[in-house]
């Protein structure tokens, strides 16, 4: 989702290109972080690009995607410090 100034937008898929778009409109000074593990937040530690396919048959706990090592999608992961 996406907190606007009206309220939270859900988005099923977002580019660097639109996440760029969107972070051009926020004050840059303002800290960007990711969910943490179990509850809370934490700062962004790594930046990934990653080879990424959808699982096959996934339960409800897991992500959508796996690792495609090589193959697949390429996208860009955000990974917490921790």
């Amino acid at each position: 989702m996406i907190k606007l100034m009206n309220g939270w937008k859900n988005i099923a898929s977002m580019t660097v290109k639109e996440l760029i778009d969107y972070l051009t409109n926020i004050n840059p000074d303002i800290e960007v972080v990711v969910d943490g593990y179990e509850d809370g937040y934490d700062p962004i530690g790594h930046i990934h690009q990653k080879f990424i396919k959808p699982c096959s048959d996934p339960a409800w706990y897991y992500g959508k995607y796996e690792e495609g090592t090589g193959e697949g999608s390429r996208l860009v992961l955000l990974i917490s410090r921790n």
